[in-house]
């Protein structure tokens, strides 16, 4: 496995889990339902940096008897079983923040709420830059991925902090509100990731740009261009 991707999978399995302890803790004590929203989506963040880390590792193997093909197909795999366990996650938290919107329940939000949100908005937005420097320096979709994730993470804290806020200063139902947005978003995720993991096994063709690329890289080997068009005519 490259120390690189070795490297960014354990720091971003620590960093999630740290974020996940901190959130749950500040979701419980302040009874805010968009934070503890942003807790459980920090939960699917650990489940994925951890089934990451083992599918780069996989991923990383050299061709066998078995796999003439290589081992890089382990990545997508992963992602599948990501975005199911987000689309449950997803699902369950808009029905527990839908029950509360139309129920009356006490918020008792202070300032080391806001002060974790903010930790979670800082580090998400370090860990994405990381994770996209990586990516890029050892060619891997999952970290890319994680990058996506990890700035997508930031908005997800900052409609937490705007429901937290608006509690704060007696509005209690932009918190239940901001947990919905949250589910939502979730869901979504776990939709897009699916549908991308999904086409990349069924060997979905790439972008039209991609595709120029690889056209105008085999300009000077026409057997292969030819190969190549043939396949993509049928």
């Amino acid at each position: 496995m490259n120390y690189k991707g070795r490297n960014a999978t354990i720091f971003m399995i620590a960093s999630n889990a740290f974020l996940f302890g901190i959130k749950i803790t500040a979701g419980l004590m302040s009874n805010s339902l968009a934070v503890i929203s942003d807790a459980v989506n920090s939960v699917t963040d650990v489940i994925s940096s951890v089934i990451i880390f083992f599918a780069v590792k996989t991923s990383s193997k050299q061709a066998d008897e078995g796999h003439p093909f290589g081992h890089h197909r382990a990545e997508p795999i992963a992602g599948l079983i990501v975005a199911i366990f987000a689309g449950i996650l997803g699902f369950e938290m808009l029905h527990t923040s839908t029950l509360n919107l139309v129920k009356a329940h006490e918020h008792k939000i202070g300032s080391y709420t806001i002060v974790v949100l903010v930790i979670s908005i800082s580090m998400k937005f370090v860990m994405s830059k990381y994770f996209k420097k990586i990516s890029h320096d050892i060619n891997s979709p999952a970290l890319m991925a994680s990058s996506i994730d990890s700035r997508n993470d930031v908005y997800v804290s900052l409609a937490a902090m705007v429901g937290v806020i608006c509690g704060f200063f007696g509005y209690p139902q932009m918190d239940d509100i901001s947990a919905i947005l949250i589910s939502f978003w979730i869901i979504y995720a776990g939709y897009k990731i699916g549908v991308q993991n999904i086409d990349y096994l069924m060997g979905k063709q790439p972008e039209p740009n991609i595709m120029e690329e690889i056209k105008k890289n085999l300009k000077p080997f026409p057997v292969l261009l030819g190969s190549m068009m043939s396949v993509h005519i049928m």
